[in-house]
């Protein structure tokens, strides 16, 4: 189960790889992206399907990256995170952020199966709704400075 201390630990690294960063300059890994670079972040953006977007190189798979980096953000269709949560494994990535909508059962139970610092939606809302308990309601000043912990990591 995720505790704060293993969002901070992804959050923390400074070297990450985007798997499915979308051409679309909406979507949520543009985003991230975009932020996470402004903030000083070393990306890697992994597309098996664009040599590169936004004037950045693009890489084929996780494999492909040409330096280590810390942990990875997947924001693939979920028919793609367990494969992409495999070749995280197999690259030696331990750390992986697994994105709203592309999130999988087979991926998160692999994440589990094999000790991986896996950050999921349904992790991160169990984590908040704990926290929560203890303050007496999901809606108290503490249950959102944790919210808002996460959104200034990725908007500053």
């Amino acid at each position: 189960m995720n505790t704060m201390q293993d969002i901070q630990g992804i959050l923390a690294e400074k070297t990450l790889a985007v798997a499915g960063l979308s051409r679309d300059e909406k979507s949520m890994s543009a985003a991230a992206y975009k932020e996470l670079k402004a903030k000083g972040y070393t990306l890697y953006p992994v597309n098996p399907n664009a040599d590169s977007i936004r004037g950045e190189k693009c890489f084929p798979s996780l494999a492909a990256l040409p330096a280590k980096v810390g942990g990875v953000l997947v924001f693939t269709s979920p028919a793609h995170t367990e494969q992409v949560v495999r070749d995280a494994v197999a690259a030696g990535i331990r750390r992986i952020w697994i994105q709203q909508g592309a999130q999988s059962e087979a991926a998160v139970r692999f994440c589990s199966d094999h000790k991986l610092m896996a950050v999921t939606r349904e992790e991160t809302r169990r984590l908040f709704r704990r926290q929560a308990r203890n303050f007496g309601s999901s809606r108290t000043p503490a249950y959102w400075a944790r919210v808002q912990f996460l959104l200034n990591h990725w908007r500053g």
